[in-house]
């Protein structure tokens, strides 16, 4: 998988699916910006699965899981604070919202 500002027939490519990005844009907020869409769609396409009855999980996994999600919270909010387009920050704050869930539905 590549991204190209040409069309993919110019490089002999299998179209799998085309983004349209606004042109004032840079080419890397361009890319993200299409990989946000596409995510996007794949989530629609394939929602996740029914979650099973919660089970008590034993103390090393949870802690082990509750670390690694309070990583995931202070890489989102160092992304946050980096700053970036509007459609970005929305994506941070919803991902940070959803691993706060998580946490909550874990009692970390």
């Amino acid at each position: 998988m590549f991204w190209s500002s040409a069309h993919c027939h110019q490089h002999n490519a299998f179209i799998e699916r085309t983004e349209s990005v606004p042109a004032n844009m840079g080419w890397d907020e361009q890319v993200r910006h299409a990989q946000y869409q596409r995510d996007q769609a794949q989530a629609l396409a394939n929602p996740p699965p029914a979650a099973p009855a919660p089970q008590r999980q034993h103390m090393p996994n949870r802690t082990a899981e509750c670390s690694a999600l309070d990583e995931r919270v202070k890489m989102l909010d160092s992304m946050g604070r980096a700053g970036s387009r509007y459609y970005d920050l929305d994506w941070v704050r919803r991902e940070r919202k959803e691993t706060r869930d998580q946490q909550f539905r874990l009692r970390c």
